[in-house]
């Protein structure tokens, strides 16, 4: 028995290191702005910090204003209202809609949309991000799906 006392050692210690790794990568990963494309033009970038500070504060950044000052106040006020709307449903819940013909067709059309940054469907990094938004103690808010996006750009 001594001689592979060492290999539950070994083994322990690489479940730990493996465990911790994973936990603090995977708390690093959040869409850390949205891109639009708009052809000819090129792409545009939002931060989804100030978003954020929008959604909460209702204060708009020297980065939010080149956006913001595109829409009247009405607009602003429904963007605001839409990146604070809070559903209160469970994981459990969303996850199962998200696996259901229905569900899945919707995240496929979202997908198109809504790509990775590798600019592919973004189909499972938004099945993703809305079962962890779920998740959250804030709930299922759009701020929140953003927070849980598995790569930098939405």
């Amino acid at each position: 028995m001594k001689p592979y006392k060492w290999l539950g050692t070994a083994l322990g210690s690489l479940t730990l290191s493996l465990l911790s790794n994973t936990l603090t990568a995977t708390s690093g990963l959040a869409a850390e702005q949205l891109v639009f494309s708009y052809p000819p033009f090129g792409d545009f970038e939002i931060s989804t910090n100030d978003l954020e500070i929008f959604a909460k504060q209702g204060k708009i950044t020297d980065n939010f204003a080149y956006y913001a000052k595109r829409v009247n106040s009405k607009q602003r006020e429904q963007l605001r209202e839409l990146l604070q709307n809070r559903f209160t449903v469970t994981p459990t819940l969303v996850s199962q809609f998200f696996y259901t013909p229905l569900g899945e067709t919707v995240l496929k059309r979202l997908g198109e949309i809504f790509e990775t940054d590798s600019r592919m469907n973004g189909f499972y990094a938004l099945r993703s991000a809305f079962i962890l938004a779920a998740a959250d103690p804030e709930g299922l808010t759009a701020i929140n799906v953003l927070r849980r996006y598995p790569t930098r750009s939405l």
